[in-house]
């Protein structure tokens, strides 16, 4: 065998097994467990439910707050700047506002149902059980969500002639080229240091299996990839010519995340949504709160005082109000706190100050269901190598004659810079030219699109924290108490809302 062959092998073979047996694992950082039953119990009794308590912000995390006193019968205040709750958790249908800083525009899906588009969180992890529990207890049914599927499209630029590739075509060129490299390299005794000899024949028919080898564990294609055209029906089945995985290697800086990103902790094949979109989470908690919450009531300053702290803020009619309470629960995100004036201690106030949000942005448009109908493709994500990044399919209503196509996800970065400055139409028709890199004819059969910068949306500036949360969010800060995903370890998740709203209840004072 040529010698930089060899070395290349026991390069890879070495890294993999090195990886594979390391000890080391990630420190979970989730909070401490809470025992809401416990707290329900323990407040249940209290004789006084006439508290001095306002809540800022009606998102997922104060609106759990909301939900949790009512259910006490405790006494609360709450003030939204927008005209509806729910924060980041929207849920776009006919007729559905889009304010941007620049702009404001209408969905104008048909009146359907069916047609609705989460332009915020779109799924729910098996493990998020503080978001489950409460979709349980406010009768809110769930559905699959297909978040992996090997029949949408990879397109890496660089790669493959610039082509796009089935999913599991990458997957199993991908398995073939580690599982020969390695089975290569233990039955040239390459790797002996690594792996006990007496191990040898397990892993060597691990990898034939992992890999689809034959029996010179040399990967030369495989079904798993995908039939040839009219082929296993009434002719036995021919595999496609496999795909070189090598081609990928030199782009793995920006793919290799993406390739394995269904194996991240929050992340699974199969998720959880709604029935019918992500805001059922909102008017659940709204159904069981009494009507408390003032709109359109935009916050200027918070100040401590005597009694507590007095809030300053704005009405829908530009009249200059004041609130004074006891106790604030604090879950405005910290990009709006940005421009609020304040008196919060050092170390939030700086926090604040170099608050950092991803300019995360989407774009969906109403669809004649042609990558059903073409492609065979039944819910899931297709990855672009171009800004848009991703390509969500409908995970409900196959079959039916229309639905909604996310025609662009875009995390962060340049990109959503790029996509916050765009009119709408320049988001449509640039979504349109990355879309037809993996579905030429998408232009003839899409329709209806609508967007959401949420770095450009007022009362939210960002998608989500990019900064890992200070201990003081975990601490009473006078009579304040801060509450929101960005105050957890799980930035721009609900469960991470839903978390540090429990945490708010554990450091209020209802004694």
């Amino acid at each position: 065998m040529n010698k930089n062959r060899r070395q290349f092998i026991k390069q890879v073979t070495t890294a993999t097994l090195a990886s594979a047996f390391s000890t080391q694992a990630l420190a979970d950082d989730t909070l401490d467990p809470f025992n809401l039953q416990e707290w329900r119990d323990n407040q249940i009794n209290s004789p006084d439910k006439h508290h001095d308590i306002l809540i800022l912000g009606a998102g997922i995390s104060g609106l759990c707050v909301a939900y949790e006193l009512s259910k006490l019968g405790v006494n609360f205040q709450m003030l939204e700047a927008r005209s509806k709750p729910g924060g980041r958790n929207e849920t776009l249908r006919h007729g559905s506002e889009i304010e941007e800083f620049d702009r404001t525009s209408y969905c104008e899906f048909n009146r359907d149902k069916h047609l609705y588009f989460n332009v915020g969180p779109a799924r729910i992890s098996h493990h998020h059980e503080r978001v489950l529990r409460y979709c349980k207890e406010l009768s809110i049914t769930l559905e699959p969500l297909i978040n992996d599927n090997r029949n949408t499209f990879f397109s890496i630029d660089g790669a493959f002639n610039n082509t796009p590739i089935k999913a599991k075509e990458l997957y199993t060129s991908q398995r073939g080229l580690i599982a020969s490299t390695l089975a290569q390299a233990i039955e040239q005794n390459l790797v002996s240091h690594l792996l006990p000899a007496q191990h040898n024949d397990h892993m060597l028919k691990m990898l034939t299996s992992f890999g689809d080898l034959d029996s010179n564990y040399q990967f030369s294609g495989s079904i798993r990839a995908g039939a040839e055209a009219n082929s296993g029906v009434f002719t036995p089945p021919q595999a496609q010519p496999s795909k070189d995985f090598t081609q990928v290697l030199p782009h793995l800086d920006k793919w290799a995340r993406r390739i394995h990103f269904e194996q991240s902790k929050d992340q699974q094949a199969a998720m959880l949504q709604p029935v019918g979109g992500m805001d059922r989470i909102v008017k659940g908690f709204i159904r069981n709160i009494p009507k408390k919450i003032r709109y359109n009531s935009e916050v200027l300053s918070i100040k401590r005082v005597k009694s507590g702290s007095e809030v300053t803020f704005r009405n829908k009619q530009g009249v200059i109000k004041k609130m004074t309470a006891a106790q604030i629960v604090v879950t405005l995100p910290l990009t709006v706190l940005q421009d609020i004036d304040h008196d919060f201690s050092a170390p939030i106030a700086q926090e604040i100050q170099n608050a950092n949000y991803t300019s995360a942005g989407k774009i969906a448009f109403q669809s004649e269901r042609f990558w059903e109908t073409h492609e065979h493709i039944y819910g899931g994500i297709s990855w672009l190598g171009s800004d848009n990044t991703q390509l969500w399919y409908p995970s409900s209503g196959f079959g039916r004659e229309s639905g909604v196509i996310v025609g662009g996800y875009i995390f962060d970065g340049p990109a959503g810079e790029r996509f916050a400055n765009l009119s709408n139409q320049e988001r449509v028709d640039s979504a349109l030219t990355q879309m037809q890199h993996v579905h030429p004819e998408a232009a003839e059969y899409t329709y209806n699109a609508c967007s959401r910068s949420w770095k450009n949306t007022p009362f939210s500036k960002g998608g989500w924290s990019s900064n890992p949360p200070i201990v003081e969010f975990s601490h009473q800060d006078g009579p304040y108490i801060f509450a929101g995903d960005h105050t957890t370890y799980l930035s721009g998740w609900q469960e991470g809302a839903i978390a540090s709203a429990h945490r708010a209840l554990e450091l209020l004072s209802l004694d």
